[in-house]
């Protein structure tokens, strides 16, 4: 019988610009480590730090209740307004 192959590597785009969490980051809060970012997140790249869908991202969105802005029809979230957020929740 034959077996099953292995599934391709993923062609996505790297994510090397977000700061990945591990223990050795135990000491810095959330807010701290997004507030690292180097530009403006995407929806998906802050769905991922958060551990949220990217749809949970452009629900609050839609509602105004996390710090957006536009570049035509793309949202974009400033980390630094991002971390500001938090630290008020």
């Amino acid at each position: 019988m034959p077996t099953r192959a292995e599934a391709p590597a993923s062609t996505g785009r790297l994510r090397e610009h977000i700061p990945q969490f591990d223990m050795s980051d135990a000491a810095s809060s959330l807010p701290d480590r997004i507030e690292q970012c180097g530009r403006a997140l995407t929806a998906a790249d802050l769905a991922q730090l958060l551990a949220v869908s990217r749809i949970m991202m452009f629900k609050l969105a839609k509602a105004g209740r996390i710090p957006t802005f536009r570049i035509g029809t793309c949202v974009r979230f400033d980390p630094k307004a991002v971390a500001k957020w938090l630290r008020r929740m």
